[in-house]
């Protein structure tokens, strides 16, 4: 026997679930946006501003996402392990974000040229796997937006 209500709150808890899904979902798709313009403009050689801003973006963004699958490991009991290791992987994620962008910040500061591993090698490394290149309207695109003479920095 059941008690009164029971269905009513495993409803609710189900839609909570549900709702949580769909807000995941976008900010997924952002941080994917995000991780590629960060690609591009690695491979670019954009200055390491902009590449630190896309990195704080993205932390901002997983930090949330982490928030969100706490929250989901209430709303579905069953799979709260799963949901607090989505939750960890974000939060780690972020604080690497966070450490790179802090060291691009200080390697704009300086004014040095290399990060050591950085520039070309993301290309070799494609190319020695056989992966297909971004199209070059939007890589200019993104180096334009983000190149030491644009007008928005």
């Amino acid at each position: 026997m059941r008690f009164p209500g029971a269905v009513d709150a495993e409803d609710a808890r189900r839609e909570r679930a549900a709702a949580l899904h769909a807000r995941i979902e976008p900010l997924d798709a952002r941080l994917s946006r995000l991780s590629e313009e960060w690609r591009l403009l690695t491979e670019g050689g954009a200055r390491p501003e902009a590449r630190a801003q896309v990195l704080t973006s993205q932390a901002a963004l997983q930090e949330e996402i982490a928030a969100l699958y706490e929250e989901l490991t209430a709303a579905e009991p069953g799979l709260a392990d799963e949901h607090r290791g989505s939750a960890e992987r974000a939060r780690s994620n972020a604080a690497s974000d966070r450490e790179y962008a802090e060291l691009l910040a200080a390697k704009a500061q300086a004014g040095t040229e290399a990060v050591p591993g950085e520039r070309g090698t993301a290309r070799r490394r494609r190319r020695r796997r056989g992966g297909v290149a971004v199209s070059r309207s939007r890589q200019a695109a993104l180096l334009a937006r983000w190149s030491p003479a644009s007008p928005s920095s």
